[in-house]
């Protein structure tokens, strides 16, 4: 499957599938190896700041932007600084009214958004686990910030996907759901989270 012949969620997982079978090809000869997590969600981050002007995004422009990011230079971030800080809520509305979910739709969301992953990434992989007080029974409803289902690239790619499967009327039209940043930022999210 090439970009171009993206139209639906079910595609998207279906193309990042594809793209990640071929990474793996070149990892048995030995041609190739995953950027770690971290690196790649840094540079997931550079790709995308390139198209935040967007208001919507397109299932083939995900696409790009997931594949841009295993090559992209990783955006350059003062750790310090953002430890003292270790989490920003992404959005100013209050929960499930209008503005919120007009918000969430937004570039500066996800880009909160993607910030504490890579914050909370780096301080679990940083300090460690126990550190942080990750449990062994900790999941997405515990609340601890430092929980991570999935730590490697092709995992987290793989389960963010996930959810898109069933996306095949999920189209790119405008009577059909909008793909927004909600959508890339839920991908993180499924990734992270999603056993």
């Amino acid at each position: 499957m090439n970009i171009e012949e993206i139209k639906t969620g079910a595609d998207l997982r279906q193309y990042t599938l594809e793209l990640l079978a071929k990474k793996d090809q070149k990892i048995a000869t030995g041609e190739y190896t995953y950027p770690t997590l971290l690196d790649y969600l840094l540079s997931l981050w550079t790709v995308a700041e390139q198209y935040k002007e967007n208001e919507l995004l397109t299932f083939q422009l995900i696409a790009k932007i997931l594949e841009q990011a295993f090559i992209a230079p990783k955006k350059q971030l003062d750790w310090k600084e953002l430890e003292k800080e270790p989490y920003v809520l992404p959005y100013d509305s209050k929960p499930n009214t209008p503005e919120f979910h007009n918000e969430v739709k937004k570039y500066p969301y996800f880009e909160k958004s993607i910030r504490n992953h890579v914050i909370s990434l780096k301080m679990l992989l940083t300090y460690g686990a126990e550190k942080l007080e990750v449990k062994p029974y900790d999941n997405i409803f515990t609340g601890n910030q430092y929980f991570w289902e999935n730590t490697n690239t092709e995992k987290f790619l793989e389960r963010g996907s996930y959810y898109l499967d069933g996306e095949d009327d999920w189209l790119d039209e405008d009577d059909k759901l909008p793909i927004t940043w909600f959508t890339l930022c839920s991908i993180l999210n499924y990734g992270r989270f999603e056993e």
